[in-house]
């Protein structure tokens, strides 16, 4: 069995750990992020600016087999979107404003998402994926 790692960097490179089997559910209001546990009690709070990237991965023990198709997220400048690939299954594909407003979503078509960003002010953005987030700046 494997255990799960939530991983938080800032924009310094300070990075925070914890197990997301710990994790109830991620909260984005106002421009802040909050992580709450299963009960419910706030387990921590950070400004959204001040991420530079949160990454869910798997911890492998020896019993466990690792898969190296991970998640792939690049732009198309010509197409003025973002393209998606190793998705599983039906993963819906989200864009978020700092401020924690859905502003974009779309639906994988064989393990392939195109997020387009011709709609979307100047600015950064995170691009939700399963439980996986990615910040991005669109300029």
């Amino acid at each position: 069995m494997a255990d799960i790692n939530l991983t938080i960097t800032d924009l310094h490179g300070y990075e925070q750990q914890l197990a997301l089997s710990q994790l109830g559910k991620i909260t984005f209001e106002n421009g802040v992020m909050y992580l709450y546990d299963k009960t419910g009690s706030l387990l921590g709070y950070t400004d959204v600016e001040k991420v530079g990237k949160i990454v869910v991965e798997e911890v492998p023990s020896a019993l466990c087999e690792t898969n190296d198709e991970g998640l792939v997220i690049y732009p198309d400048l010509q197409q003025e979107c973002l393209i998606v690939k190793n998705l599983q299954g039906k993963q819906l594909v989200r864009v978020f404003s700092l401020s924690g407003n859905l502003v974009s979503e779309c639906q994988p078509l064989d393990g392939e998402a195109h997020v387009y960003l011709n709609g979307l002010a100047k600015g950064a953005y995170l691009l939700q994926v399963g439980a996986q987030v990615v910040k991005f700046v669109k300029e």
